[in-house]
């Protein structure tokens, strides 16, 4: 059976020319891409990181934010987190982290508090992206106010944009401009 391309992932592949001929810095592509998965998933928000890990500590910076126009005012963009070990080594491990309701999901029980507080994600399903099998950023996608399941297909889906964002960071390795090298990997530690 052939499996059909998905628009979005012809959108995505279009944003990545367009990095790659030098129309977008990297920080753009991110967040035109955050901006075409919130709609395409018709969720809350949807953010993209970068990881890099130091003295054993993960952390993880937000480098494009988007939010629908009912949350944008009452939410500032993401900056940092750090530390979570248990979230990021099951990101690590299985390559996302998909929760119908973050308040009752027992997979994130050792980070339940973050996700108690005011304006965190009621629900998330989270990809990561890796370069040479080390996990350097995470796509987020989040409900704000409800619990939310997330179908097979978007997991799939998702994990493929994932794969496809990281071959576009990765082909900024080595070229000159700073703006491309803001989003590309940190070698690990």
């Amino acid at each position: 059976m052939h499996d059909a391309t998905h628009p979005l992932l012809d959108q995505v592949q279009a944003l990545g020319t367009e990095l790659r001929q030098g129309h977008l810095d990297a920080v753009s592509y991110l967040h035109q891409l955050a901006r075409r998965l919130r709609l395409q998933f018709k969720c809350s928000q949807v953010s993209a990181w970068r990881l890099c890990v130091h003295a054993g500590v993960t952390r993880a910076s937000c480098l494009a934010w988007d939010c629908d126009d009912r949350h944008a005012p009452a939410r500032a963009a993401p900056e940092a987190v750090e530390g979570h070990p248990a979230y990021f080594e099951m990101l690590r491990r299985q390559g996302f982290i998909a929760s119908a309701d973050t308040h009752v999901d027992e997979a994130l029980g050792s980070v339940r508090a973050r996700y108690l507080q005011p304006g965190a994600p009621r629900a998330l399903l989270d990809v990561a992206f890796t370069v040479n099998g080390h996990v350097f950023g995470v796509l987020c996608c989040e409900e704000l106010s409800r619990p939310r399941h997330w179908s097979a297909e978007e997991l799939k889906l998702l994990r493929r944009v994932g794969s496809r964002v990281a071959l576009h960071l990765k082909a900024l390795e080595g070229q000159p401009s700073a703006p491309a090298r803001e989003a590309a990997p940190d070698a690990p530690d």
